[in-house]
């Protein structure tokens, strides 16, 4: 009786998308019903392990900009490279000769985030703590310099894995 009512008051797809999710009664199948673009997929993989990640490696920064490094400023770099994560991927989910080529993702975002790092230094936006390993040659810190490359391959990978399922 309530889904009947419900269908006949359904107007504005907006409607229709929440009586959708009620139907489904799973994530995984309105997922699969949906089909969102693969770089969502990849974006939203990306955003979840870069806060993680921040996290993890925060106690390897004194400071953001001179003051304390804060849940929401974890937030925001978290963001930030997850959409990083998701400009790189693009030519690999569009451009045949890439499909095959995904482990560039790593080299290329190893290479950007050896350039925001030293963007970041340079500015001094944040600054290294004594316990954060440096890479010598090139004198950025070990988990920010794999960071970018190793989530971007590892999203892009787990987004292949799940393609066929709920990906478009």
């Amino acid at each position: 009786m309530l889904s009947t009512c419900l269908k006949e008051s359904v107007i504005f797809s907006d409607i229709i998308f929440t009586v959708e999710i009620i139907k489904t009664k799973s994530a995984i199948n309105f997922l699969k019903k949906i089909k969102f673009p693969r770089i969502f997929y990849i974006f939203l993989l990306a955003f979840i392990m870069n806060f993680i990640w921040e996290n993890l490696h925060s106690f390897l920064y004194l400071n953001y900009k001179g003051g304390e490094i804060t849940q929401f400023i974890l937030l925001r770099a978290s963001l930030f490279d997850a959409l990083l994560i998701a400009i790189i991927s693009l030519p690999f989910l569009y451009f045949e000769f890439l499909k095959n080529k995904a482990w560039l993702i790593f080299i290329i975002g190893i290479a950007v985030a050896i350039f925001n790092e030293w963007y970041g230094l340079s500015t001094l936006r944040w600054i290294y703590s004594s316990n954060m390993p440096i890479i010598p040659i090139i004198k950025t810190g070990l988990t920010p310099t794999l960071q970018i490359g190793l989530l971007g391959y590892i999203s892009f990978k787990i987004t292949t894995f799940f393609q066929n399922d709920f990906i478009r």
